[in-house]
């Protein structure tokens, strides 16, 4: 089915935004509580300013501000509307400009919209995220049955560890598609209301905090892509807004030419410099149509030297902290590796788990107070701090400058969420969460800012931390961790 939008669709995506964002819109497109109150109710007297600016190519982004100058609290909602395409996207913010610690925010749904039907059944069309089963990125089907809501969210921390973050509500020959931007916990309520609406919900899955004087945090991003007809028209229509609107650059195709994921060949980091560089010599030699030579795990470290190492035998994963290359497989570093692959026209990948850190390993040493946890061996750099983002930013930085590296590619092979919650205060649960992921994009910006033509290749013990903000800095070379065991389902892998 074509991707192609239609005038019909258009006009009713244009209509939706203009009445979710009107002058003083009744109902906006999210809601909270705050101070026990339903956001509904108080913001109707609150202060309110709408701003319109128009951007190229037609877009209109649009932000609604309201602020209660009781406490000081300000929430805005930044929208963007596209003219080539029907979809909304809307990004929730919310900041303290009091002298005194606000009252408590909670129950922040980023999306809250509901969307009259005609017809049962409604359909929830969705997708099986990452678990290292056959059955990654299945899709799935549920039909909505009053009064039961159908709840769906990751596992762990994680943002598509069980459950892709995309779904489609189908009803009356139409649909929408909703995609959650939150590289963490997240949670969606979709549900049948007696009055004929389909109400779709989601948001950060636990947010009760209070912002101190002169704070301000992000909720998700949330985008709606409204549909008719087929419904698979409508995943196509997806697909093009990703590519077109939200996915970096891949490659540089030729003009016209669809963007695509590098062809790489990965190999074990645990081996010599010389027998690397020699397979990459061997496949420009013989015009292997190769363009990323890939170094995965065990480069890094001190581990020691083995004979036929590999991802199960000897102890990389303790070294996950120490992001220098190990002088037994390569003395004079990767350089001569990232060199080599410049000069045959492709690029080169270097593995990094940058926010896991095993004990005993430098960041532990030298700077604890970067660190969230220990629970068990291990440690999360905390990228909700400033000086641990700015040293891990520094870190990374140079190993990519000194050894030529093209194609950053960060791992993440833990759970953050038992992390982020030990380190909430009373009143402030979700706050390390929030930090920790705002830290994360600064983190991904500043990469692709210092280094121009960086592509980061987001991995999570395989597919399990793609959404909407994800997808828009990296891609995902890596859909599922099920071919790291031996005995593998190839016919899950062809899925």
């Amino acid at each position: 089915m074509s991707g192609k939008p239609t005038t019909s669709e258009l006009r009713y995506a244009r209509d939706w935004f203009d009445a979710a964002t009107g002058e003083r819109p009744a109902n906006p497109p999210f809601s909270f509580r705050y101070d026990g109150a339903d956001s509904g109710s108080l913001m109707a007297s609150w202060e309110f300013e709408r701003e319109d600016v128009p951007e190229s190519d037609g877009v209109v982004a649009r932000t609604l501000t309201y602020r209660d100058s009781a406490t000081g609290l300000v929430c805005s909602c930044g929208t963007t509307a596209y003219p080539d395409f029907p979809a909304v996207d809307w990004l929730v913010r919310f900041a303290n400009d009091g002298q005194r610690d606000t009252p408590i925010i909670a129950d922040v749904q980023a999306l809250d919209a509901s969307f009259p039907f005609v017809d049962e059944p409604i359909r929830v069309h969705g997708a099986n995220g990452s678990l290292c089963r056959a059955d990654d990125f299945a899709p799935t089907e549920t039909i909505l049955q009053y009064p039961k809501p159908h709840r769906i969210g990751p596992e762990g921390g994680r943002s598509s560890s069980g459950v892709l973050p995309f779904f489609n509500v189908e009803y009356d020959g139409r649909g929408v598609i909703g995609a959650v931007g939150w590289t963490g916990n997240w949670d969606a309520q979709l549900e049948l209301t007696d009055d004929r609406h389909t109400r779709l919900r989601a948001g950060m899955r636990e947010v009760h905090l209070s912002l101190k004087p002169g704070e301000s945090i992000r909720m998700p991003r949330m985008l709606l892509l409204f549909w008719e007809g087929d419904r698979l028209h409508g995943h196509n229509m997806l697909r093009q807004l990703i590519i077109s609107k939200y996915s970096p650059a891949l490659m540089e195709p030729s003009p016209g030419a669809p963007h695509e994921p590098p062809t790489s060949f990965a190999v074990w980091g645990e081996n010599t410099a010389e027998r690397q560089l020699a397979k990459a010599r061997w496949m420009a030699e013989n015009d292997i149509a190769i363009d990323n030579f890939w170094i995965d795990a065990g480069w890094h470290g001190d581990v020691v030297k083995t004979d036929k190492p590999n991802v199960f035998n000897t102890a990389w994963g303790d070294h996950v902290g120490n992001w220098w290359p190990n002088k037994s497989y390569y003395p004079d570093g990767l350089a001569a590796i990232g060199d080599l692959a410049r000069e045959n026209g492709m690029r080169f990948t270097l593995w990094f788990d940058t926010e896991r850190v095993f004990k005993g390993t430098y960041f532990v040493r030298e700077h604890p107070e970067w660190l969230l946890g220990p629970i068990g061996d291990y440690y999360l750099l905390n990228l909700g701090d400033s000086d641990a983002r700015a040293g891990i930013t520094d870190v990374i930085s140079s190993v990519i400058a000194e050894n030529n590296v093209t194609l950053y590619r960060q791992d993440f092979n833990m759970d953050p969420e038992a992390y982020w919650r030990a380190a909430d205060e009373p009143n402030r649960v979700g706050m390390s969460e929030i930090r920790h992921i705002e830290g994360l994009y600064a983190f991904w910006d500043e990469l692709l800012e210092r280094h121009p033509g960086l592509i980061i290749d987001n991995c999570a013990s395989g597919g399990r931390r793609i959404d909407l903000e994800s997808i828009s800095r990296s891609i995902p070379l890596w859909r599922s961790d099920m071919q790291c065991f031996r005995g593998f389902d190839p016919i899950g892998m062809q899925s």
